[in-house]
């Protein structure tokens, strides 16, 4: 076996261990060619964990063994990892790789919330530090960039002149993986799915957060039922300690329409209720990928999704003007056909169009990338010019 060919002993770093983090870890660990170990903590405190987690995380990581490669999430803190790191480890400096599933200078705030800069200026050390810095999605590096010039724009002096370029020079995009095949395991597990017939069944299968925006799919729902329009409505998705009000109200009123409403944290069964549904609905104003999206047309959900965020990139081009919806009003029209012939929602080609996601042709990526990646030499601290 050549030196290229060797596999090499990753070591992926998760401060935040939960949700789509979790499942993406698992995935990555299960399927990469190299030998991929997990040092990682719950998914709870986040603000503790963007701003702590290095010192914590890098004194565990300095027991052991030296890595080829650092493979880091965004919620480390990158640069207080590597000064624990630097001096336990014999041997040149570790290359870093720094992954953005989402970042803090980009996540929409409620009305009334100011920016909390700290938690922007940790994602933006950890990516100056890293050497090179890895996004899920093309969107998500395009607003990443812009939002950091915006940030730069706001120092009150000495802004750190060529940073968001040097950062854009190392980066690159690598589509996170999607456990499609599992979830098919997990379906097939049981009796076969029932075919989808009936009236049109929508999901929503989000997490119930104001960014997420409810509001927009809920009012759909209460349109399309004063219309007299007959369908159904699966609710799914993961509630934290504050729930957008629209929540309160909404089962109330959509009454016998509700087929499911809740999280559902065994994945057999999140699996059995995506193929119920026929059209998966998302308005967000905020998503860097879309997880829940690519899971739920993998099951043959038809997507309606807003024009913007990473959704495009989610759906063929020729399949935009069917898919791809400009606001509330185009959403209701969409539905109003659909509720008329739900049979066009039950084609199930949506779960070609989501294949790509799954680790099976995701993973290639990640393994080229890491191989690649030892051969940068660790970052030197960023020395700016015209400070």
């Amino acid at each position: 076996m050549t030196g290229a060919d060797r596999p090499l002993d990753v070591l992926a770093v998760e401060p935040w261990n939960a949700g789509s983090h979790a499942a993406f870890l698992v995935g990555l660990v299960e399927r990469s060619r190299h030998l991929v170990r997990a040092l990682a903590l719950p998914g709870r405190f986040w603000k503790w964990r963007q701003t702590g987690s290095g010192l914590v995380l890098g004194a565990r990581a300095a027991r052991g063994p030296r890595p080829d490669l650092l493979f880091a999430s965004d919620f480390l803190h990158l640069p207080d990892f590597l000064a624990v790191t630097r001096r336990a480890w014999d041997g040149p400096p570790v290359p870093a790789v720094l992954y953005f599933h989402e970042n803090q200078l980009s996540y929409p705030l409620q009305a009334g919330h100011d920016l909390d800069r700290a938690y922007a200026l940790a994602n933006l050390s950890g990516a100056a530090a890293a050497d090179a810095v890895w996004f899920n999605s093309a969107y998500h590096r395009e607003v990443f960039f812009k939002d950091l010039e915006a940030l730069l724009a706001a120092c009150p002096d000495h802004a750190p002149a060529d940073l968001a370029r040097e950062i854009a020079q190392k980066s690159a995009v690598v589509p996170l993986g999607v456990d499609l095949e599992g979830l098919d395991g997990r379906l097939n597990a049981g009796a076969d799915p029932a075919p989808r017939t009936g009236p049109l069944t929508l999901l929503w299968n989000h997490r119930w957060e104001h960014d997420k925006n409810p509001e927009g799919f809920f009012e759909a729902c209460f349109r399309l039922a004063a219309s007299g329009a007959d369908f159904r409505v699966i609710v799914l998705g993961q509630s934290f300690s504050e729930v957008p009000g629209i929540f309160a109200g909404a089962r109330e009123r959509l009454g016998t329409k509700v087929l499911h409403w809740g999280f559902v944290p065994d994945r057999a069964g999140y699996a059995r209720l995506l193929s119920r549904a026929d059209v998966v609905v998302s308005l967000a104003h905020h998503d860097f990928f879309g997880v829940a999206v690519v899971e739920a047309m993998h099951l043959g959900c038809l997507p309606l999704l807003a024009k913007r965020l990473n959704y495009p990139d989610l759906v063929p081009s020729e399949m935009h003007a069917r898919c791809l919806v400009a606001d509330g009003d185009d959403l209701l029209a969409r539905l109003l056909e659909l509720a008329q012939d739900p049979a066009a929602a039950r084609t199930g080609e949506a779960r070609n169009w989501a294949a790509r996601h799954d680790w099976g042709h995701a993973v290639e990526a990640f393994d080229r990338g890491f191989s690649e990646a030892t051969t940068l030499r660790a970052t030197a601290p960023y020395l700016g010019r015209d400070m």
